[in-house]
């Protein structure tokens, strides 16, 4: 093999390194981007919202760098206190997102986290598959389905 045909070789090979850890410390930036984001707008995951005779309550939810979602919801019916969950989600086992559109409310969104594997959703001590969040802003809704989105897509990318 001739010198310059082997000095070639060595430097595709370390330009396809130097182009593999850049592109994970990109996917790492985004993740970090997106939790961020959430964060930041969390008021509208913090939120009243009324359905007739019933009420849902969420409040205090953030998520931690290390993929841990927190928050609380109580559920109101005919402003009787039914359930107060205190919630803790590992996003790190997020697989999927699902819009629950509901055809009485335009101006609220639902959607569901489903998760691989292990339970993923500590409720008030009991372990559950999946969870529904609400955002009561319509402008906020799709953006904010679409960070979860991102998430479960980084997530998966990952493995």
């Amino acid at each position: 093999m001739s010198k310059n045909r082997f000095l070639m070789i060595i430097t595709f090979f370390l330009i396809g390194i130097t182009g593999a850890i850049a592109q994970d410390a990109t996917n790492e930036a985004t993740w970090t981007e997106t939790i961020d984001f959430i964060n930041k707008n969390s008021n509208y995951l913090n939120n009243t919202r009324e359905d007739g005779n019933s009420k849902w309550v969420f409040s205090d939810i953030s998520i931690s760098q290390n993929f841990l979602l927190k928050g609380n919801k109580k559920y109101y019916y005919e402003d009787e206190l039914t359930f107060d969950d205190n919630f803790e989600i590992d996003l790190s086992k997020l697989e999927r997102v699902f819009e629950i559109r509901e055809e009485f409310e335009e101006s609220q969104g639902n959607f569901r986290l489903i998760f691989t594997g292990d339970y993923a959703v500590i409720v008030n001590g009991d372990k559950k598959e999946d969870y529904f969040l609400s955002v009561v802003n319509s402008e906020m809704f799709p953006i904010t389905l679409n960070a979860f989105k991102h998430l479960a897509y980084l997530i998966t990318t990952r493995k």
